[in-house]
């Protein structure tokens, strides 16, 4: 395994990030020889807002960059985070936020993703992987068995993850896994049920794993845009996010 990046100091400077940070979906492919990580998930990594007070998409990818930068240690991020990504369409493509994201120019999240560290594997540094909450919304509308559709997901991510790993092998993996959008007693239990799946997935796989269900839950409210009634992070959420990010990237991953 890679020897990562972080001194201890890092955790708590997250904990202290700015509000303003640069936008988090830099769809260019950091030149060579510069060290970079990976971020691939949906609209919680674009740093999607309804709040007309929020500009520039601040993302927790971002603030992850930036906290790293503030320690002296630089490291460039790619991402092409696509809004309304599932663990399908980041398989196959077709993500409904596409439009929004012109770099993935018709192709999927997955295959940019292997064609960059194909190109620029010898400098990634770790890769964060952000996807579910797509997955768990439309198990939940559908109809049908919830947790099948749950379990379903599980087995596409888990796939997801093996190929991250056979294409950049060493390079430490976060899966984060997801927070409750609506804040309901069977939302609570839907959430936590995948939750535990990704957990078993992350540790089968010997990555780590961003708490975002854990961030979240201590000011549902100030950290969730429920002010405009959107289940996306504030700037102060997105900054929970990227400690735990920060945080994750601190355990150890076996091999």
């Amino acid at each position: 395994m890679r020897r990562r990046l972080l001194p201890l100091a890092v955790f708590a400077a997250a904990l202290v990030l700015r509000a303003t940070m640069v936008s988090a979906s830099p769809s260019s492919l950091p030149r060579a020889g510069v060290p970079w990580f990976l971020a691939v998930g949906d609209s919680i990594t674009y740093g999607y807002s309804i709040d007309p007070a929020v500009q520039g998409n601040p993302s927790w990818a971002g603030m992850v960059r930036d906290s790293l930068a503030a320690q002296g240690d630089s490291v460039s991020l790619y991402s092409l985070a696509c809004p309304g990504e599932t663990t399908t369409s980041y398989r196959d493509g077709g993500c409904s936020g596409r439009s929004m994201v012109p770099a993935l120019g018709g192709r999927s999240q997955r295959d940019m993703a292997l064609a960059a560290i194909a190109e620029r594997g010898d400098r990634l540094q770790f890769m964060v992987m952000e996807l579910g909450v797509n997955d768990y919304f439309a198990a939940r509308t559908q109809g049908g068995n919830v947790g099948i559709q749950l379990d379903a997901a599980i087995r596409r991510l888990d796939a997801l993850v093996a190929e991250l790993q056979r294409a950049a092998p060493g390079v430490p993996v976060i899966l984060a896994n997801i927070y409750d959008p609506h804040g309901l007693p069977d939302s609570q239990v839907q959430a936590e049920y995948l939750d535990s799946a990704i957990a078993t997935v992350a540790a089968q796989r010997h990555a780590a794993v961003a708490d975002f269900l854990g961030a979240v839950r201590p000011d549902r409210c100030r950290l969730l845009d429920c002010a405009h009634h959107d289940i996306h992070p504030t700037v102060a959420g997105q900054q929970a996010l990227a400690a735990a990010v920060l945080a994750a990237l601190q355990r150890p991953q076996s091999r």
